[in-house]
């Protein structure tokens, strides 16, 4: 499923209903949306009831590669329908998530931190 969801590179706009009120020029990784829209709603809930039962004031969202791009979207997804809560997103080998205005658009509206190992080494064996 992850192959496919990486394969699935056309870019989109967000969908409305869960992005209500981002500028169309925000265009995103269709693959990646797509995996977000799926348990967008699960989430929320998920995070509102966790919030309700710790009194939380920030919520860290953490993910790698595909999750980590799913993580962002959270991210950005749960600020729209979250007052009053500080997000956090950590991504860890984060790909490319959307065009330049997606990313003008996290810098202004998601604390983000973005990890990546400078040492990768990948090994080929024959």
């Amino acid at each position: 499923q992850t192959d496919l969801t990486d394969l699935d590179f056309v870019l989109t706009n967000l969908d409305p209903t869960l992005f209500p009120g981002i500028d169309s020029s925000v265009l995103v990784h269709n693959g990646f949306a797509n995996e977000q829209a799926k348990t967008a709603s699960l989430i929320l809930s998920a995070v509102q009831t966790a919030i309700s039962a710790h009194e939380a004031t920030k919520v860290t969202i953490v993910g790698h590669s595909l999750g980590a791009a799913i993580a962002l979207l959270d991210g950005v997804y749960l600020s729209l329908h979250l007052d009053g809560v500080t997000f956090i997103t950590i991504g860890y080998g984060l790909p490319r998530v959307g065009n330049q205005a997606f990313a003008n658009y996290v810098d202004a509206h998601v604390s983000l931190t973005h990890i990546n190992n400078k040492l990768s080494v990948f090994y080929l064996y024959n």
